[in-house]
């Protein structure tokens, strides 16, 4: 299946080029391990993620990292350093296969349900990515604010910590799953709405439970801007609304 929209990351990489990126990233590589178990804890409480977003704080602390750097609990993270998928790490059992969930909590208008960024099945470990299913190809964590009428981008939020992107990883306790009915890959209009769901739900239908899990904040940055114009592309029409100068280029076009 298809990541990520190549035309995207081109685009990225020619506006970003004093971020470097490496072409072909090993992503099933570990990330070094980061976490202190009671500093883990303590930052899902403070934060209010805990009980606010999930009733517990996840069994284990999952490894995570972008762009090579290690990502904390309660990080800000920006949109340039995610262009590529994470490094991940975790505690595997042998045999077992998991689920990996990137979504987005932060978007109040879902009422709880949260937009995915990414979802892989059936991979069998941190160094099992290439045999994984992925049914939702990734998308760079991005965010963008109203100004106080409504009328344009808020440019005051820039790096400020807005959104907050759950990133967790379920075993399947039945094995192997067919997630069909889950899958959007591509660049069409699919990619808004079939993308908003609930992990917890999830979950329960395809027998999971959670064993690890991370978050971290996303902030508004140059990179969002060409992400709405990808997203301006595959739905039709500018996103979230016409903002001259973002999305109203020959590249936003369908």
């Amino acid at each position: 299946m298809k990541s990520f929209s190549t035309e995207l990351v081109i685009l990225a990489v020619c506006i970003f080029s004093t971020h470097e990126t490496v072409s072909g990233r090993k992503l099933w590589k570990s990330a070094a391990a980061q976490c202190d178990n009671e500093f883990y804890a303590d930052m899902w409480t403070a934060t209010g993620e805990v009980p606010g977003k999930f009733p517990e704080v996840p069994p284990a602390c999952l490894d995570l990292s972008y762009n090579g750097a290690a990502i904390q609990p309660n990080d800000t993270v920006i949109t340039e350093d995610m262009l590529e998928r994470p490094v991940l790490g975790w505690s595997t059992e042998e045999g077992a296969l998991y689920t990996i969930f990137i979504v987005d909590y932060g978007i109040e208008r879902f009422e709880g349900l949260q937009y995915f960024h990414w979802l892989m099945a059936n991979v069998e470990d941190e160094f099992g990515f290439n045999n994984g299913d992925e049914v939702m190809d990734y998308i760079p964590p991005f965010i963008y604010a109203l100004n106080e009428d409504g009328t344009g981008l808020d440019l005051t939020v820039t790096g400020a910590p807005l959104n907050d992107i759950m990133v967790m990883v379920y075993k399947q306790r039945s094995g192997y799953v067919d997630m069909a009915d889950e899958f959007q890959s591509g660049c069409d209009s699919s990619i808004l709405n079939n993308r908003v769901a609930d992990h917890v739900a999830i979950a329960e239908k395809y027998n999971m439970e959670l064993v690890a899990g991370n978050f971290f904040f996303t902030t508004y940055t140059r990179a969002t801007d060409e992400i709405l114009c990808y997203f301006s592309k595959c739905t039709g029409e500018p996103f979230p609304f016409p903002a001259p100068g973002v999305n109203d280029g020959p590249d936003c076009q369908p």
